[in-house]
């Protein structure tokens, strides 16, 4: 289901003081309260200090962090920009800014202010760390492990780091090595539900499923509110026609997170399963609205389609999702998209389509059964292949 796994930004750091705040007890007072999640109340402070001294850059910097904390990103963006210009030489700063302008959607300027972090100090973890999230969200997943490897260097115990390495090591198709890394991250925080979900997720793609369930399960004993462990548990099991059970699980995980186009779709699949098409088919839709290019979804929904015979409807969704599929999905997108041209008599298209999809997936065995049914339409293919 969530295949594609998002890497886990580290949370932000707790405010440190420096060395030159020790001379204001106010703002270490606010600090203290920041720590301790009371950010009403620090926010109160700082603005009290700054009331006093409007270029007090640590409580511009720290009150920008909660103003972003609040949803008012911009606010929280011009307080630190503010801080920065009377204190250029922080490496903590430039960080949080890069993490604001993230936040903001605004990915280019959010990896030049981590770069600028890391001119000025280039052993800041936390900066390396930040950096290489951003860049596996964009797709840059050999820098950005490079940059958790070298956050691990200057902080071994760095568990959020080290779970982020074994995203990015999933990314470049090491899958061995990411198992590795998550493992190495639950020695270093056994309590980490996203190690937990992520070493899931890599026993559901090599087909060890009584470990995976088991990991899932796992995330869910430490945090019964884990949305991606409730769906990926119900995708699994609705994988394997436990549908009630799945159904269960999927709606928790929707319940939890309204938004969680990856649970609706599986949701959908174990309600058509059970006979509840429309309900289904609602929630395929809604899966589809928030993310209308998803290979997977589009693929989904084509494929229970083609079982309804709506095949133009189906052919249409597999062509919808073809440009935005890569390696293996795109080889089980066009494979399926091979099946729906043959039930439609077009079979110009037929043999192209599944050329193409056995070349990039030559060892899915889906994908030659698919072709010998495919070929079994017309007698001339079946007898040139």
């Amino acid at each position: 289901m969530s295949k594609k796994k998002k890497a886990s930004s580290r949370k932000p750091s707790l405010p440190q003081p420096a060395p030159q705040q020790k001379a204001n007890p106010l703002l270490q007072q606010a600090i203290a309260l920041h720590q301790q999640g009371k950010l009403a109340e620090a926010e109160t402070l700082y603005r009290q200090i700054l009331l006093q001294d409007q270029k007090q850059p640590d409580a511009l910097h720290l009150l920008g962090q909660i103003e972003r904390h609040k949803g008012n990103a911009q606010a929280g963006l011009e307080m630190i920009e503010r801080a920065i210009a009377l204190r250029p030489e922080s490496a903590p700063f430039r960080m949080t800014r890069g993490n604001t302008l993230r936040v903001m959607g605004k990915r280019a300027e959010a990896i030049a202010a981590y770069r600028e972090a890391l001119e000025i100090n280039p052993d800041f973890a936390d900066a390396h760390n930040n950096l290489g999230v951003i860049l596996l969200e964009a797709g840059d997943a050999q820098e950005a492990a490079d940059h958790f490897r070298r956050a691990l260097e200057i902080r071994p115990a760095y568990p959020d780091a080290s779970n982020n390495l074994g995203n990015a090591l999933k990314a470049l198709g090491d899958i061995e090595g990411a198992i590795q890394r998550f493992k190495r991250t639950l020695e270093m925080a056994p309590n980490a539900v996203s190690a937990w979900t992520n070493l899931g997720s890599l026993y559901h793609k090599i087909g060890q499923w009584d470990s995976c369930t088991e990991c899932y399960r796992k995330a869910l004993s430490i945090n019964p509110n884990s949305a991606e462990a409730h769906g990926n548990l119900g995708t699994i099991l609705a994988d394997w026609g436990r549908y009630d059970e799945a159904r269960q699980h999927l709606e928790k995980a929707i319940e939890l997170r309204p938004n969680f186009p990856e649970a609706l779709m599986s949701l959908g699949h174990a309600l058509i399963e059970q006979g509840h098409g429309f309900e289904g088919e609602m929630r395929f839709l809604k899966a589809l609205e928030l993310a209308p290019d998803s290979p997977l979804a589009n693929r989904m929904f084509s494929l229970k389609l083609f079982k309804q015979r709506r095949l133009i409807e189906a052919r249409d969704y597999a062509l919808k999702a073809l440009p935005h599929a890569k390696l293996r999905e795109r080889g089980m997108l066009l494979s399926h998209l091979a099946s729906v041209m043959a039930m439609l008599s077009d079979f110009t298209q037929v043999k192209a389509l599944s050329d193409e999809a056995m070349a990039l997936a030559p060892w899915e065995d889906e994908l030659w059964e698919h072709r010998l049914y495919n070929f079994s339409y017309h007698p001339d293919l079946a007898a040139a292949d």
